[in-house]
């Protein structure tokens, strides 16, 4: 059986991409107080023909296994391709298989395929977040976002979160 790194592959995954922005998430999940979550948009950093698209990542909260399994079948029925009604120009959604890096952390992950670089563009900022709501039936908190390139921002809880997930700083 061959063993895979998660954490060497989502590093891997973040130095091809470029962060657009971060954002809470809150899940309303039947019989429980809100879940938080959070999110991350991004885009690749160097774009080939036919690469156009966006990657949504969502970090949950997820301290038990009664929880997780929650979550899981939440996401599972998300509508993600609501996208394609929403916004001219996606292409295709395509949710990943979801991911357990951590014991009390659950990832989601979803490309967001678009027609071009322009596409991307113009829902890579805040338009796709904002819409994000409506397509999960949850509520998106404070949205930050800073000029691709930029570097100079003090540590983010993005930052602070990936740490925790990846297990190096």
């Amino acid at each position: 059986m061959k063993v895979v790194d998660l954490g060497s592959q989502m590093s891997a995954l973040f130095e091809h991409e470029e962060m657009l922005a971060f954002f809470d998430v809150r899940l309303f999940l039947p019989g429980r107080p809100p879940v938080d979550a959070l999110g991350r948009l991004s885009k690749p950093k160097m774009n080939e023909a036919g690469s156009s698209y966006l990657s949504l990542f969502l970090l949950v909260d997820t301290p038990d296994e009664d929880l997780r399994a929650e979550v899981e079948a939440y996401f599972k029925a998300v509508a993600w391709s609501r996208w394609r009604d929403l916004f001219d120009g996606v292409v295709e959604v395509v949710p990943m298989p979801p991911m357990h890096a951590a014991a009390d952390l659950y990832i989601a992950a979803v490309d967001v395929v678009t027609r071009d670089d322009a596409v991307a563009d113009e829902l890579g900022g805040r338009r796709l977040i904002s819409s994000l709501g409506d397509v999960l039936a949850g509520e998106v908190g404070e949205i930050t976002s800073w000029a691709m390139g930029e570097r100079d921002e003090p540590k983010s809880r993005w930052e602070q979160l990936k740490e925790r997930v990846l297990g190096r700083k």
